[in-house]
């Protein structure tokens, strides 16, 4: 399995971060050279929420130009061949950017989600207010105990813990087994065997995924995303009717999600 720092990427506008500030590091699939529509509204909602945003890039065709039309909010955008998953273009990220454990909080982010909707800005609280280094959004026990990887929040005692850069340093560029298996469900054991206090914004109702069994509890509950695979697959055949709705409701415009479906091939899986 090659090392991750073998994978090619190259920086089309390199961040100058400042101390303090909130950061969030966006992974995103951008088939066809361009960031998908959906995911440049959620990360714009990050840096209207007051964050840095660096954009990572995943390319199937890293060699040719990326077109960053819209992306003129973010603080820096790295280009990345499309191996690793978000697993290894958070690591190629966060190996390129040491100043970033001066930041007061660090989101890790991808577009496996749509949203956010108006219910982001409290959960966004939510996470500062929580006593804990390494926060995830939803703590899961499918497969064991872990933090479901489409968003972790990282305070500055875990920023500055060896044991967070040892993770990182440790990512190779696998398949999709490697980054579940290895990575997600390996990140809350390995930093709270060091001492990192991990502590969760939602709950999981049951050993399946709750992204994909309890979106609408999950959503009444403050969790203001909706599963892009949820809509797109439905492994679990839930009841799903409504969805424009509640996305509706909720100040999203389900139309982005409509309009994403019906490019979506399946190749990719977030």
């Amino acid at each position: 399995m090659p090392l991750n720092s073998d994978v090619p990427y190259r920086w089309q506008r390199f961040p100058h971060l400042n101390r303090s500030r909130e950061v969030c590091v966006f992974v995103s699939y951008a088939p066809n050279g361009m960031m998908p529509e959906h995911s440049q509204v959620h990360a714009r909602a990050w840096h209207d929420a007051g964050f840095s945003v660096v954009i990572v890039l995943n390319s199937d065709t890293f060699a040719d130009e990326m077109r960053l039309d819209g992306l003129e909010f973010a603080s820096g955008i790295l280009v990345r061949e499309n191996r690793g998953y978000d697993f290894g273009a958070w690591a190629s990220a966060l190996h390129e950017m040491p100043r970033i454990r001066s930041a007061s909080l660090v989101a890790l982010a991808n577009d496996s989600m749509y949203g956010p909707l108006d219910t982001f800005e409290p959960m966004l609280d939510r996470a500062r207010a929580t006593e804990g280094d390494v926060i995830g959004a939803i703590e899961s026990w499918e497969f064991g105990r872990h933090f479901q990887s489409f968003l972790l929040f990282f305070k500055a005692r875990a920023l500055n813990s060896p044991a967070f850069w040892r993770f990182w340093s440790s990512v190779r560029a696998g398949g999709r087994i490697t980054a579940v298996y290895r990575y997600e469900l390996n990140l809350m054991p390995t930093l709270e065997r060091a001492g990192l206090r991990c502590k969760a914004l939602f709950k999981s109702g049951d050993r399946r995924n709750p992204t994909l069994t309890r979106w609408r509890a999950l959503i009444d509950e403050g969790l203001p995303y909706l599963k892009v695979a949820l809509l797109r697959d439905n492994p679990f055949k839930v009841d799903i009717a409504g969805w424009e709705d509640v996305l509706h409701k909720h100040n999203y415009d389900p139309a982005l999600a409509k309009r994403h479906l019906s490019r979506t091939s399946g190749s990719y899986v977030p």
